[in-house]
């Protein structure tokens, strides 16, 4: 089914979510795509500027971490913000910063919300990890 869906957006054949990335982009956009306007997160007004775009909602910090080599302005493309996610947690989310008894999805999700160290804000990330698990149950 996922894959009919990414193909009448016009994505690559070979392009395939993971269930956890599924459920990041339900509960960070709606599984909305971009249209002809950025999907724009919250608005900064110290900073002056949007803190997070695309289906997946990338910070330009995030971004930046992840190491892909492409403008920050393409994250407004699901693939190119799903290839952000993985680059991100290729770097952070290995087996010798996962804690005992927890989950790689609940790990990645609660470090897409929380940054590198979101796997040990358990209070802060809880609610997100909540709406993740709800979400996964639809994306399998």
């Amino acid at each position: 089914m996922l894959t009919t869906l990414l193909l009448s957006f016009g994505l690559a054949a070979d392009f395939k979510l993971t269930d956890l990335e599924c459920a990041i982009w339900q509960v960070e956009s709606g599984k909305k795509l971009t249209g002809d306007k950025p999907i724009l997160g919250d608005w900064c007004p110290r900073r002056k500027r949007f803190m997070s775009r695309g289906p997946l909602q990338i910070s330009e910090a995030y971004h930046k971490d992840s190491g892909v080599k492409f403008p920050y302005h393409m994250v407004d493309d699901l693939e190119h913000a799903v290839l952000t996610m993985r680059g991100f947690m290729k770097r952070y989310a290995r087996e010798d910063r996962k804690p005992a008894g927890m989950s790689w999805n609940e790990m990645k999700a609660r470090m897409h919300n929380g940054g590198p160290r979101g796997h040990w804000r358990i209070e802060a990330t809880q609610p997100y990890w909540e709406k993740t698990q709800e979400a996964l149950a639809d994306c399998n």
